[in-house]
């Protein structure tokens, strides 16, 4: 078995009330990042620009809830962490 490493991302403000910013590892190419809410139904889907930095994310739309973002990387790997919105 092969383990391959996933790179890391952050996401601030977390808590939000709007926007979110998201940095990426040095060296990650973010292809898509995904919004969902709990039962992981997907509310919003970007697509992203080779080398996009720093990604924002509008969460102006959504509800007051918790939600989580999935980056998607060129490589084929996924990372998910969890996103509070006021």
């Amino acid at each position: 078995i092969t383990e391959l490493a996933v790179p890391g991302f952050t996401i601030a403000p977390n808590p939000t009330s709007s926007t979110v910013l998201i940095e990426v590892e040095p060296g990650a190419q973010a292809s898509s990042v995904s919004i969902m809410e709990s039962t992981g139904r997907v509310m919003l889907t970007q697509s992203l620009s080779r080398g996009q930095r720093p990604i924002t994310v509008d969460l102006n739309a959504l509800a007051t809830g918790v939600y989580f973002i999935q980056l998607n990387f060129a490589e084929g790997s996924s990372a998910v962490q969890r996103v509070a919105k006021h």
